[in-house]
């Protein structure tokens, strides 16, 4: 059974109002939550534990919750703090409007940039 110690800037998934999925994956779902004290939306990234135990994924999700509470760059998305259940892992995240990167990578091919795209400073 995945065991992850639970957050402690009390992160409860019942503090957010679910609201429409913006991505879906082999054993999680992202869905937009509105927090139900200040209605700032976020992102709720919610994991199947049962999947990550098949497919053999659990140090994986360590190293995410670990790297994310750990890291503050302006390029990476914030993680509020996680949580969990019998069935699921819940994690925080700051939403960031504009699509899935991941997707976007795919649709595009590479992250190569011309010289004129560079910003010298």
């Amino acid at each position: 059974m995945v065991s992850i110690k639970s957050s402690t800037n009390n992160f409860y998934i019942t503090d957010y109002d679910l609201l429409e999925t913006i991505g879906d994956g082999t054993f999680a779902k992202v869905k937009v939550g509105r927090n139900k004290k200040d209605g700032k939306l976020y992102a709720i990234k919610i994991m199947k534990k049962q999947q990550i135990i098949k497919l053999k994924q659990v140090d994986h999700i360590h190293n995410e919750i670990s790297i994310l509470s750990k890291i503050s760059f302006p390029f990476v998305t914030k993680m509020l703090g996680f949580n969990q259940d019998s069935k699921y892992i819940y994690l925080g995240l700051e939403f960031v409007s504009g699509g899935e990167f991941f997707a976007y990578l795919r649709r595009r091919g590479n992250l190569i940039l011309s010289e004129s795209m560079y910003i010298f400073i």
